[in-house]
């Protein structure tokens, strides 16, 4: 189910473009996106081609004694932009448990959130090595298997909803493939979305298309 507005023929502000998503009303722009640099466009200035890693970049940070890896088309093609995350990273503290990247987001108890990305093995490796884990606070943590590299990125959406049981939940990505490689699955166009309440949205959308049937009636008088 879609609500579509069309603005040329109606003022009222409220009403919005939604989906039906699992059974819940959810907007779909990305401009509500809740993560800061979702698609790792900011903080690096690489070059077509380059790569580098970093303790931080503009919304995230590694975990301790890690580093992030942003390439721009150095071994393969973005999902959304030109940057994407490795997340077996060189240039970390081979000792360190958790090797990830990570992004605090406030949030409300009780509310639910989408959240979704975009991940790809990397090009020409194993299977074993583009294992990875998502994780949204204490309330959602999976491990994914981006499956065996080939000649060019392949590129799978993953999305799922939690309801917040904090006032900060950190969005985190661990790698989980062979230790020690450089060489793991890639991320990009990280979202983060609050679900609006579907009563809410649905009351709004009736309320914009009666606007639009008094308009219409007005002008037939």
């Amino acid at each position: 189910m879609t609500f579509i507005r069309n603005a040329s023929k109606v003022s009222f502000a409220a009403l919005v473009a939604c989906t039906v998503v699992g059974g819940q009303v959810s907007t779909a722009s990305a401009a509500d996106n809740l993560i800061m640099n979702g698609s790792f466009e900011a903080g690096t200035n690489l070059k077509d081609g380059g790569w580098g890693t970093y303790d931080s970049i503009t919304g995230w940070k590694a975990t301790a004694g890690g580093k992030i890896e942003v390439q721009r088309g150095a071994a393969g093609k973005a999902y959304d932009g030109k940057n994407l995350v490795e997340l077996d990273s060189h240039n970390y503290n081979k000792g360190i448990e958790t090797l990830g990247i990570f992004q605090d987001l406030a949030t409300t108890i009780g509310k639910t959130y989408s959240f979704s990305f975009a991940y790809s093995p990397r090009i020409n490796v194993q299977a074993a090595d583009n294992v990875f884990e998502a994780l949204a606070g204490n309330v959602f943590k999976q491990t994914i298997q981006a499956g065996k590299g080939g000649k060019q990125t392949d590129w799978k959406l993953f999305s799922t909803q939690f309801v917040a049981n904090s006032t900060t939940t950190r969005i985190q990505f661990n790698d989980k493939g062979i230790r020690n490689t450089t060489l793991g699955a890639f991320i990009d166009d990280v979202q983060v979305q609050a679900v609006p309440e579907p009563t809410a949205l649905l009351g709004l959308s009736v309320a914009g298309l009666s606007l639009l049937a008094r308009k219409k009636k007005r002008q037939a008088v």
